[in-house]
């Protein structure tokens, strides 16, 4: 199959040159503070204890490090083989 700009998989070619490191840290970090961001006004609209504010900020680095070592890892895998498969 020839890759063309109007492939969906051409925009994969060009994401799969920063890397996967670089990939799994740029948008798990954007990701993980949006599930945090909306986590947090959950939080601040049923909750009014000050330990739940202190769950808040470890749920902060758990939401982070979970989206870029499990999701986003996962997310390259299977974007690559996807890649690999129409590439042939």
């Amino acid at each position: 199959m020839n890759l063309t700009k109007n492939n969906p998989y051409t925009n994969w070619q060009e994401t799969r040159k920063i890397g996967r490191w670089k990939f799994s840290i740029a948008y798990g970090i954007s990701f993980g503070l949006f599930i945090f961001f909306f986590n947090l006004l959950h939080f601040l609209f049923t909750s009014t204890d000050l330990i739940t504010f202190l769950f808040t900020i470890e749920f902060l680095l758990i939401s982070i490090l979970g989206c870029i070592f499990v999701y986003y890892t996962l997310m390259w895998w299977i974007q690559e083989r996807l890649y690999q498969k129409r590439k042939k």
